[in-house]
């Protein structure tokens, strides 16, 4: 017999012994990923003070785990529709169900019943068990149907055609689920033990699979992130698969799910290698044999090794657009709109190595000049691998553009973001919607060549060093490539600026003229307005 303290949030006392046991529910979002409703821990003590305090410490502790579960969800998946499920899923979505009935029976009893409740409580069970043991006899589905559909939305988030073989064999295993919760539930009425039985043990789920991977992998927690993310659409579009049981029929049923939410190639093989590098954990550990991943193709779409570089006239044509004579676009991030393309063109850095700066990265060298700090130790902030940390000369053009002038005039910390307006998408990547404004504007103004997109300014740069005959080895350090020469990676780790900036001076593109979006040039316009 257990006696709760109504006092003590979390804290629950058990007679005879005495002991102390932390108690806490498990918010219904989180129910299919934990496979309980509630938590249910021995603190092993008999002292109040020590229980009071332990318990404390364990409600951080799981507050912690929960938002950190919560925030792994997929931001934008849905209830997906399905029209098959493979036995592997009826199977653990059925084990599921019943853990999670006896749980909650569980927590029933913990919360205590009087004499009267007992006995009606008795005698509703045994009304449901000959309603339910009928309908199992006779294989009457539609009994069960409510039930299986709302648990299924609220539960597995997914829609399961009710006219298809997989309905009936899922909603007949669901009933004979319940008629064997609603039995062992009576048996506990009538006083005999019934344990609660555990979630597939012995196998991995992919929640063990990512932190397995995260813990050998030098990976930053925004890329972590997205791994888990994606794992997590895994889980949803296949409830109740574990890592032993995924197949690539399974992995072929994801990558098409996608494709029907109309998801990018591009988007849909980058989380092909997510997959593909995870299980690849699990091969090593000897859980699977075989990679369900690979030989996975992700559809036909533009290749990102097709994309190519503006030419001059389309610059001339981008950078005398209206973003240009003074409209700020809220779609394009503001002001965001108007540098973004300009920054990306005079130093090469990637779309999120730009979006994510903050005013304190820029910086000046005294004898040398301006200059940005590329680097991953702000919170949220990224680079895509180690030699992408570098520092990035502020090329004279952009002086002659104005862009220090732009960001002291910023309001705000050192600490704000240079571009403020810009609006992050569902994966909190604060160019990501850019990205798809930029594509949308760049295909307005007439550069309609699907190869041609906010990376090709990255191409630029590179074609420009090369015909400016920079060396390299300063070329791919200035814009971070990570094939850089074996010599880069020796030394302090930090590369000297002085040959940095004396590579950056040399970089012209030949054709081109933007003296028009001079500062002093603009200036004297606007005046004469």
């Amino acid at each position: 017999m257990e006696k709760k303290l109504k006092t003590q949030t979390n804290l629950v006392r058990r007679k005879p012994s005495g002991i102390y046991y932390f108690r806490a529910r498990v918010p219904a979002l989180l129910i299919p990923i934990l496979g309980k409703e509630v938590i249910f821990e021995s603190l092993h003590t008999t002292n109040k003070a020590d229980a009071t305090a332990a318990a404390a410490k364990r409600r951080y502790e799981l507050q912690q785990e929960l938002t950190r579960l919560k925030t792994s969800l997929p931001a934008k998946l849905g209830r997906q529709k399905r029209l098959f499920l493979g036995d592997d899923e009826v199977r653990a979505i059925c084990e599921r169900y019943l853990v999670q009935t006896l749980a909650s029976d569980d927590e029933l009893r913990l919360e205590g019943m009087t004499e009267s409740s007992s006995e009606l409580h008795k005698d509703i069970l045994e009304n449901y068990a000959v309603n339910i043991n009928m309908s199992v006899a006779r294989g009457d589905i539609a009994f069960i149907a409510k039930e299986l559909d709302s648990y299924l939305r609220t539960q597995v988030g997914i829609e399961l055609d009710s006219s298809t073989p997989s309905y009936r064999k899922l909603a007949f295993e669901f009933l004979k689920t319940e008629a064997e919760a609603t039995g062992a539930r009576l048996a506990r009425q009538r006083g005999e033990h019934v344990k609660t039985p555990r979630l597939s043990v012995g196998r991995m789920t992919f929640d063990t699979l990512i932190t397995k991977w995260a813990g050998l992998a030098t990976a930053s927690a925004k890329t972590e992130k997205s791994f888990r993310a994606t794992l997590n659409e895994l889980s949803k579009i296949h409830p109740g698969l574990f890592v032993e049981t995924t197949t690539k029929a399974h992995i072929l049923q994801w990558r098409d799910a996608l494709m029907s939410e109309k998801q990018s190639a591009g988007t849909i093989d980058k989380k092909l290698s997510y997959l593909k590098a995870v299980f690849n954990v699990a091969v090593d550990n000897e859980l699977i044999t075989v990679n369900p991943v690979k030989g996975v193709k992700p559809p036909a779409g533009p290749d990102k090794k097709s994309r190519l570089p503006f030419a001059v006239d389309e610059l001339h044509v981008l950078f005398r657009s209206e973003v240009y004579s003074g409209a700020r676009p809220v779609g394009g991030g503001g002001e965001a709109a108007y540098w973004l393309p300009l920054l990306a063109l005079y130093t090469g850095a990637r779309l999120e190595e730009l979006s994510q700066l903050q005013q304190k990265d820029l910086e000046k060298d005294d004898a040398l000049g301006w200059f940005l700090g590329i680097t991953d130790i702000a919170e949220g902030a990224s680079v895509k691998s180690a030699s992408a940390r570098r520092r990035v000369p502020i090329h004279s053009e952009l002086l002659k553009f104005g862009f220090v002038e732009y960001i002291s005039g910023l309001k705000g910390t050192p600490e704000g973001y240079i571009f403020p307006d810009l609006n992050p998408d569902i994966n909190d990547d604060r160019g990501g919607n850019f990205s798809k404004w930029f594509g949308r504007y760049r295909r307005k103004v007439g550069i309609t060549d699907p190869r041609k997109v906010f990376h090709s300014f990255r191409h630029c740069f590179v074609d420009a060093c090369r015909e400016c005959s920079v060396p390299r080895e300063l070329r791919d350090v200035t814009v971070g490539h990570s094939n850089q020469t074996v010599s880069v990676e020796y030394g302090s780790g930090t590369y000297p600026l002085e040959p940095i900036f004396e590579a950056m001076a040399r970089v012209r593109y030949r054709g081109l003229d933007l003296t028009h979006l001079y500062r002093a040039v603009h200036a004297e316009r606007i005046s004469k307005e």
